[in-house]
């Protein structure tokens, strides 16, 4: 069970429009946060040159959930779909603790979203 999580470096970003409506984001220096899971400290490094979407909203709720809330969490959510470097319901937890911060029904929803509805994601590596 993840206990705790603090971010080693920071998040840099590179934005990247292709055609419409993609917007690609390119982490432009490595991206470390060290994860504490039973009482057992793992260092996630997503590497630069990853490509993430951030947060895949559909358009009917971008009005509640931006694309950019809790971008770490989705840039280290998304490097845990493309990677499997642990199962998905341990980078979904992840994700949830990543969202500290945002109130408290996004950051359920958010979480939820992905719980329910991220296996089609998981499975595609994406």
């Amino acid at each position: 069970m993840i206990t705790a999580y603090r971010q080693q470096t920071p998040l840099h970003l590179l934005r990247r429009v292709e055609a419409p409506p993609a917007c690609i984001f390119i982490v432009a220096e490595p991206f470390t946060v060290f994860v504490t899971d039973n009482n057992v400290a793992i260092e996630v490094t997503v590497p630069a040159g990853f490509r993430t979407n951030l947060a895949s909203v559909p358009r009917v709720a971008r009005s509640l959930v931006s694309v950019t809330d809790g971008i770490e969490a989705s840039v280290v959510h998304d490097f845990g779909y493309f990677e499997h470097y642990r199962p998905k319901a341990w980078v979904d937890r992840l994700f949830y603790m990543m969202l500290e911060g945002q109130p408290a029904w996004r950051r359920r929803a958010m979480y939820e979203a992905v719980r329910r509805f991220g296996d089609r994601a998981w499975a595609a590596g994406r």
